[in-house]
C-alpha cells in the first residue's frame, strides 16, 4: 500500500471529523441552556395555573414579598372566567438569573356578557440561584377585534 493510497482515507477522515464538530457547535449555539429550559417549564406550568384559575396553587412560584399583592389582585378574579392566553415572548437577562414575559389572558365575566383581556407582565428572578419565582402585575383591558378564543 502506497502513502498516497493511506494519504486520502485520512483525509476524508478529517473533513467528516470537521464536519461533525461544526454540526455540534450549530446545534450548541442554537440550542436552549438547562437554565433556560428549566424556566420555560416553570413559566408554563404558573401561567396554565393562572389560566386555569388555580390561584392557590400559582401562589407557590410568587416572591414572597410579592404575596400581598398576587392575593389582592387574583381575589379581584372571582367573576371572571379564563379561556385563552398567549404568551407574547421572554427576555433574559444576560447572566441568565432573570427573565421577563408579558402574557395575555382572555376572558369573559361571568356576571355579564363582557370579553375582557387581562395583560400580566411576570418578572422573574433565581433568588437563590436554585428556583425561579415570579412577581406579577396584572391589567385589564378591552379585548380587540379578532383578538382571543371564546
Amino acid at each position: 500500500m502506497s502513502v498516497r493510497t493511506l494519504a486520502l482515507p485520512a483525509r476524508r477522515l478529517a473533513l467528516a471529523a470537521a464536519l461533525l464538530g461544526l454540526g455540534s457547535l450549530a446545534c450548541a449555539v442554537g440550542s436552549q441552556t438547562a437554565r433556560e429550559t428549566d424556566f420555560y417549564e416553570i413559566q408554563k406550568h404558573y401561567t396554565q395555573m393562572i389560566r386555569w384559575s388555580q390561584f392557590d396553587r400559582a401562589r407557590n412560584f410568587v416572591e414572597t414579598d410579592g404575596l400581598g399583592s398576587f392575593s389582592d389582585q387574583t381575589r379581584s378574579f372571582r367573576d371572571v372566567r379564563f379561556t385563552d392566553y398567549a404568551i407574547h415572548g421572554v427576555e433574559f437577562s444576560e447572566d441568565g438569573g432573570a427573565a421577563k414575559v408579558l402574557v395575555t389572558y382572555f376572558a369573559y365575566l361571568r356576571t355579564a356578557p363582557v370579553a375582557v383581556a387581562y395583560e400580566e407582565q411576570q418578572e422573574w428572578r433565581r433568588p437563590d440561584g436554585r428556583l425561579w419565582r415570579v412577581r406579577s402585575n396584572f391589567e385589564q383591558r378591552p379585548v380587540e377585534p379578532g383578538e382571543g378564543v371564546f
